[in-house]
């Protein structure tokens, strides 16, 4: 029969704590990356949705501006409802900065959840459609500007 062999406990092999460590620290550092990462693209396609919307709802200001059988000449700043009735807007002039737009002025006609709509005109044949939002997270102000010559 054989006989039960014998080991070295020194013989024996295995990780060492070292060894654990190093995989532990590379396989967070993967992790940590590949969150940042995907974190980031999250950001980049709430934006791009943002923009689209604020994108669309610019257009639908165009159409209702061909649609209109008099050109409003409200002023400098308006919007137009969805049955076609134009909006006297009470905001500054939207070519300011951003950053002093409050978004508390617009009348209820021109916002669409959280998009505020303005148009200005100067000369009755051109028509720049501004709209804003605070943009992913809140932290900053976008806008979209569209231009509608005559």
């Amino acid at each position: 029969m054989f006989a039960p062999r014998k080991t070295n406990r020194l013989s024996q092999t295995g990780d060492t704590i070292i060894e654990v460590l190093i995989a532990i620290a590379v396989a967070s550092s993967v992790l940590a990356i590949t969150y940042a990462t995907m974190n980031r693209n999250l950001l980049i396609v709430q934006d791009n949705q943002e923009r689209t919307e604020a994108s669309k709802i610019a257009q639908g200001q165009i159409e209702a501006l061909r649609q209109l059988t008099s050109l409003p000449s409200l002023g400098n700043n308006f919007c137009i409802k969805s049955d076609g009735i134009t909006t006297q807007a009470v905001v500054g002039a939207p070519s300011t900065l951003l950053a002093g737009d409050d978004f508390t002025k617009y009348p209820a006609e021109c916002t669409a959840g959280f998009y505020r709509t303005a148009i200005t005109t100067s000369d009755l044949k051109t028509y720049k459609i501004y709209v804003r939002w605070d943009n992913v997270g809140g932290k900053s102000r976008d806008q979209v500007i569209m231009v509608y010559k005559i």
